[in-house]
């Protein structure tokens, strides 16, 4: 098998922990693993002893420079994702020149918008967990705030424009299996001429990494209450923390643990202390 992944790391949690965990359990399972990823994560791969060994090899792409005026910002990010897969693209042609995979799957990132060069090898092809089909309804609108003109936007790019998106409908239409992360995007790919859809979770661990423990809670003790995830407007910080303010009525003992990237924001900060939630929250 044969597996794009753009992220892959032991060491970090997220898209890279997701590429590790399910590359490291095919192989453990007996399936002949060969990933292909930046060379971006080579250190952090073989610091774990993660290189090449019975049943997983990993191959590394070497990073290209982006286009001029796509180097910075989200369209850098964008960019360099796009440049990698072309650069895995190629690879993946000499890789399948040699071994002649049975399968080719794009791991990650599982991008309706981006699609996946992988799609064009000559051999049954696989992409996700992909999500993001899922839009924005009206009722939400003022968690948004500012940023809801750009979610309608968003909104409609993928009610109107997806189905011209030439790199979403290749990809979808070439796939012999898209796993959805959920039902809208489900409902989204079968749109664009989907053969076989099926639901997945987009996480992966071992099972000995989860230890299940009986454990006797004192009356006593504050209810906890974990939060996760970047801080997007679409991620519903800001509704999270109206929703814990009504628990906290209720139970003034509560606590809420907010674990993602940029939640130590102003715009964060201040709805914390206006809903009198000081002390109470803890952003990790």
């Amino acid at each position: 098998m044969l597996i794009g992944a753009y992220q892959v790391s032991p060491a970090r949690g997220s898209e890279p922990s997701f590429g590790w965990h399910l590359t490291s359990a095919l192989a453990a399972i007996g399936v002949d693993v060969h990933v292909v990823t930046g060379e971006g994560w080579r250190a952090e791969i073989e610091a774990y002893g993660g290189g090449p060994r019975e049943g997983l090899t990993y191959h590394y792409v070497i990073p290209q420079p982006c286009p001029r005026g796509f180097r910075s910002g989200q369209r850098g990010v964008y960019a360099e994702y796009l440049v990698w897969q072309r650069g895995c693209l190629e690879m993946a042609r000499e890789l399948d020149a040699e071994h002649h995979f049975d399968v080719a799957y794009h791991l990650n990132w599982g991008s309706l918008f981006w699609g996946s060069t992988l799609s064009r090898l000559e051999v049954p092809f696989v992409f996700g967990p992909v999500g993001g089909g899922e839009t924005s309804p009206e009722a939400l609108r003022e968690w948004f705030g500012k940023s809801w003109r750009q979610e309608t936007q968003r909104n409609w790019a993928l009610r109107k424009l997806l189905k011209f998106n030439p790199r979403a409908r290749r990809t979808i239409r070439t796939a012999a299996l898209v796993l959805a992360t959920n039902n809208e995007t489900a409902e989204r790919v079968k749109s664009l001429g989907a053969m076989n859809v099926e639901l997945c979770l987009d996480t992966a661990i071992f099972s000995q990494a989860v230890v299940e423990m009986e454990r006797e809670f004192p009356g006593d003790m504050a209810p906890t209450v974990l939060w996760v995830g970047r801080n997007l407007p679409r991620k519903g910080v800001a509704l999270a923390l109206e929703a814990f303010a009504t628990v906290r009525r209720s139970v003034p003992t509560a606590q809420l643990v907010m674990l993602g990237s940029g939640l130590d924001d102003a715009a964060t900060t201040a709805r914390i202390e206006a809903l009198d939630l000081v002390g109470a929250v803890h952003r990790l």
